[in-house]
């Protein structure tokens, strides 16, 4: 499988990806906004130095400054910028690289950004809610074209239940 540079706010968060990447041969490089990225400064184009591939996680709202709208007053927009800096600086290197990517929740948010796209800061429906201490994701139905690259690796398309944690 190789190394694969993961993204994320901080450690906790990751701590589920790395563990998969694990079991299943591969090893992974942790980018947190809050260390340093082996000595790596964004901008000159060697974080993803013998990186493999990237993984975007979940994580934070992404700051809507970066898609041309202010923060909706109505939304509970969460955000944190440095991870919005850094995290677009890692994109920016694979796609020049061409390196596989992919992008979970935020990220998939964050790649969209990335080519010029915008969100919707707040979708009615889509919150989790704590109880007991613990996070209780929603869900709701999506379609998965059968033609789609992702219905060719799964083996099927059609409806599907997804969390929206």
């Amino acid at each position: 499988m190789g190394t694969i540079a993961v993204t994320s706010a901080h450690r906790r968060n990751a701590k589920d990806y790395i563990e998969a990447i694990e079991r299943a041969g591969g090893q992974s490089q942790l980018f947190l906004p809050t260390e340093s990225l082996k000595g790596a400064d964004p901008s000159t184009g060697q974080m993803l130095d013998g990186m493999d591939g990237l993984l975007l996680t979940g994580g934070p709202d992404i700051a809507p400054q970066l898609y041309g709208e202010a923060v909706n007053p109505q939304g509970e927009v969460q955000v944190r910028s440095e991870l919005d800096c850094m995290e677009l600086a890692v994109l920016r290197e694979a796609l020049e690289r061409d390196l596989p990517v992919l992008a979970i929740c935020r990220g998939m948010q964050l790649l969209n950004v990335a080519f010029g796209g915008r969100l919707l800061q707040d979708i009615p429906g889509h919150r989790s809610e704590r109880k007991d201490g613990a996070q209780i994701p929603s869900y709701h139905q999506i379609y998965l074209s059968p033609g789609s690259k992702l219905a060719a690796i799964l083996g099927i398309g059609g409806f599907f239940r997804v969390n929206s944690l």
